[in-house]
């Protein structure tokens, strides 16, 4: 599912149902990408930021808008709001978040998501940890 947005190396798939609902996610250094990938979307390519990535679908795989706000934190609890950039490539929707990250430093990450035209909103949690090259 991330695929079009370039990363370099290909990651397994993370994903979580909520209901009708299936949010696809990943996260990964910023220098992962390549590097017309990067420019096209304007993603500063640097060994100090990653790069978080979250699709919303239906069930039967139609993407959906949504409204996403997020944060990450370090196991010092230092907090990262993280601006979430639509991004619409095809039938695709991507929301796209950097963040500085140092070397193998873990980062949790919190994500509240309301996809359009429903109520709910759904809670995301999941933690990575993360190398500088």
């Amino acid at each position: 599912m991330m695929l079009a947005l370039g990363a370099a190396p290909v990651q397994a798939e993370q994903k979580q149902d909520f209901g009708d609902y299936r949010v696809h996610y990943s996260a990964q250094n910023s220098t992962d990408l390549n590097l017309e990938v990067a420019r096209r979307y304007g993603i500063v390519r640097d060994p100090r930021l990653a790069l978080v990535m979250l699709t919303v679908q239906q069930a039967g795989g139609e993407p959906v808008a949504a409204t996403v706000r997020g944060e990450a934190r370090n196991l010092l609890g230092q907090k990262q709001p993280l601006e979430m950039r639509e991004v619409r490539e095809g039938k695709s929707i991507y929301y796209l978040g950097l963040f500085a990250i140092s070397h193998r430093e873990t980062q949790a990450f919190d994500f509240e998501i309301h996809p359009a035209g429903s109520t709910a909103v759904f809670r995301l949690r999941f933690s990575q940890q993360f190398f500088v090259d």
